[in-house]
């Protein structure tokens, strides 16, 4: 008997707790925020292809991949590592021209990301395009100021370029500062 009287007991509190909660407002979804407004939306679509991107992308289906990548794009232009990973995509693939172009892209949206300019430079190495590698390699090291590898690779490019005295000045400052 007792059980039974505890047992609707427990019936009656949860009911009329279920009837409490469900006419909390908290509970209830409003016309506003039970719609996903169209910035939150895009940028979900976004998120979905480009991580949709990077998986066809491990899988091998690079095509496939890059369609998801170029839906990135037109969702939110603004981003840089859909376009940066088109270039490799590209570079890949051996489509060269296509592979510093969506690389430019990408550093034109963002310039301080050391990935993308140091691929930039390889790029730019790789086509003999040293002037433009010299420049970049000049941003770069206004990021990274007296950083090795980069003070390596200006003076490389420097002395390709013919600016020998600015190179041998670049491989003097490295000896004194790193022996």
């Amino acid at each position: 008997m007792k059980i039974r009287r505890s047992f609707i007991q427990l019936i009656i509190v949860t009911f009329i707790g279920s009837i409490l909660l469900g006419s909390c407002s908290v509970f209830q979804k409003t016309g506003k925020s039970a719609k996903i407004n169209s910035k939150e939306k895009t940028y979900l679509n976004y998120k979905f292809s480009f991580y949709e991107g990077e998986r066809q992308m491990m899988l091998g289906n690079l095509s496939l991949a890059s369609q998801y990548f170029l839906q990135c794009n037109k969702l939110m232009p603004e981003r840089a590592t859909p376009y940066f990973q088109l270039a490799q995509l590209y570079y890949m693939n051996k489509d060269y021209h296509n592979a510093v172009k969506y690389t430019e892209l990408s550093h034109n949206r963002a310039p301080k990301n050391l990935w993308i300019s140091e691929f930039l430079v390889n790029l730019y190495e790789g086509f003999n395009k040293y002037d433009k590698a010299a420049e970049l390699l000049k941003e770069v090291l206004r990021l990274k100021p007296g950083d090795y590898t980069y003070l390596m690779k200006s003076a490389r490019v420097a002395s390709i370029l013919g600016k020998n005295a600015e190179a041998l000045k670049t491989y003097n400052y490295l000896e004194g500062k790193f022996g």
